[in-house]
């Protein structure tokens, strides 16, 4: 209580935040409510590319085609301004880590395949959590 002008007492309110862990629905078992996330990072070099705008053509190409076969999140992440580079982030949220390790290697694949580019570089990162 703080003193108030006139002498009263004037409660303090303090903001109170209540941490609750919550589990996902399901059968239950020791991997349920688990939360998975699957990150994917590739360069790649699209050689044909003569403007920004071939590159960015072959680019939507690619992330429309992602997003739509495996429901995932694709964004250029870097190199954006380089004309025959770029960098792409791929995430994906499961509650299996071997689902979700599947699904990367096969999206890795379909990039690789890509007779459009090639792939320079990737890394790829999988985070579970509760």
């Amino acid at each position: 209580m703080l003193p108030a002008e006139g002498g009263s007492a004037v409660p303090v309110v303090k903001n109170r935040v209540e941490m609750v862990e919550i589990g996902w629905p399901g059968p239950s078992s020791a991997a349920a409510g688990t939360m998975v996330v699957g990150i994917l990072q590739v360069e790649i070099r699209i050689d044909d590319a003569t403007s920004l705008k071939d590159k960015r053509r072959v680019l939507t190409s690619l992330k429309d085609r992602l997003h739509r076969q495996y429901q995932v999140a694709v964004a250029e992440v870097d190199l954006q301004e380089a004309l025959r580079s770029a960098v792409l982030g791929i995430a994906a949220v499961s509650n299996s880590a071997r689902y979700t390790q599947g699904m990367l290697d096969r999206i890795l694949q379909q990039i690789r395949d890509d007779r459009r580019l090639v792939l320079t570089d990737h890394q790829t990162e999988i985070i579970a959590g509760r």
